[in-house]
């Protein structure tokens, strides 16, 4: 093979990613446009749902995410939070406002994965043993919010038989020029992605907040992921076990974004550092495994990068297509997806039709992420809980 045999069978290799994120995207708005106005038909199950919140030092935020709670249609639920290793008011603040608290400190053990493993078992407990019927335990940020029929909605899916559901999970558009755009990728990745899976039948990832469980799978399947990345990797262990993880559209969960370099950049490396070693750790075992069509969407979930780094990787071949003057047809369709993607993304993620505009600051945002490449590679095998900061400090 020659070099520039070579190069051309990678620049294709490097471009599946955009074409498959373009297919998930055609099927994503297809099947949104399918529902839109459309009711849940199906029985609702009975029983308490319980509410768990995971939280470290979260006193600016998490009384309005428990305040957002008590005021969903459905009634029938408790609050219980843990204030996992906090140093402020947390947990008053949660007592305060008519949540269970449930305080834990642990100088080993210091991740959001150790607080729920801690905490759920707790939960599921102590309604059985108040002779309370458990339905589901739903996992909450600290800083989340989600719609207030969410939890109806939830009923009628499990009582149709669902065992795990995914809330379509976007952040709220912030201040700055660089939230609005994670915001828009954030959704893209969550939501648009969510929607071509439910379109295909196809089973959808965790993403740490708005992930309800029947109780039942929790009580044969205790949490037992610690890693950043621990919404993805209880995601792949559930998978392993034949569990379907369902997207779940009518529930839609919101997170803040973290406002300024410290807090953003903070955030981002956490996530990013966290799925980088699940996909080093995962990714190579699915290529010698049989294929079938939730293998290759996993494979392809792992494998493409994220958005970022990606349309940079693109943005590279197409500059060296154009600097040695030969035709760059793929890479411009590879672009084309993306460009589909992200704006597809604004309407199915319920955003008003000026965040495109967002999108300005698009070249701002992939020189900051570009600089927390050392952070997060560096970080990849890190366990520590490093919360968003809410107030400049960490």
């Amino acid at each position: 093979m020659t070099l520039l045999s070579f190069v051309l069978a990678a620049e294709v290799i490097a471009c599946v990613p955009a074409f498959y994120l373009g297919f998930l995207t055609l099927a994503a708005v297809a099947v949104w446009m399918t529902r839109r106005g459309q009711k849940l038909k199906n029985s609702p199950a009975p029983g308490t749902i319980a509410f768990v919140i995971p939280a470290h030092n979260e006193e600016l935020v998490v009384g309005r995410t428990i305040d957002n709670l008590k005021a969903l249609d459905d009634k029938d639920f408790t609050i219980n939070v843990v204030a996992d290793n906090c140093s402020d008011r947390t947990a008053a603040i949660c007592s305060a406002a008519g949540a269970r608290v449930f305080e834990r400190f642990s100088e080993k053990d210091k991740s959001k994965g150790h607080a729920l493993a801690w905490l759920i078992p707790q939960v599921i407990a102590e309604h059985k043993s108040s002779g309370r019927e458990l339905l589901a335990v739903v996992v909450v940020d600290a800083d989340g919010t989600i719609d207030s029929g969410s939890a109806a909605a939830a009923r009628k899916w499990f009582g149709a038989g669902a065992k795990v559901l995914q809330s379509a999970y976007r952040l709220e558009r912030g201040a700055s020029s660089r939230s609005r755009v994670m915001s828009i990728a954030f959704a893209a990745i969550n939501i648009v992605r969510g929607y071509g899976r439910l379109a295909l039948s196809l089973p959808d990832t965790l993403k740490g907040n708005g992930m309800w469980f029947h109780a039942s799978v929790l009580e044969r399947h205790p949490w037992r992921a610690f890693s950043l990345a621990e919404d993805l990797e209880f995601g792949l262990l559930l998978r392993q076990a034949g569990i379907f993880v369902s997207f779940f559209p009518e529930g839609m969960a919101t997170g803040l974004p973290g406002e300024g370099d410290v807090a953003s950049g903070h955030q981002r490396a956490r996530w990013e550092s966290g799925r980088l070693a699940i996909v080093m750790k995962e990714l190579p075992g699915l290529f010698r495994k049989p294929l079938n069509p939730g293998s290759i969407d996993l494979m392809m979930e792992l494998a493409t990068p994220p958005l970022s780094f990606y349309v940079m990787l693109l943005g590279l071949l197409l500059a060296g297509h154009l600097i040695f003057g030969v035709p760059a047809t793929i890479v411009w369709l590879a672009i084309l997806c993306l460009a589909f993607n992200l704006l597809a993304a604004v309407p199915l993620a319920g955003l008003p039709g000026d965040a495109v505009m967002d999108l300005i600051g698009a070249p701002f945002f992939l020189a900051w992420k570009l600089s927390l490449l050392p952070r997060i590679w560096r970080d990849r095998n890190s366990k520590k809980w490093i919360r968003t900061s809410r107030d400049g400090k960490n």
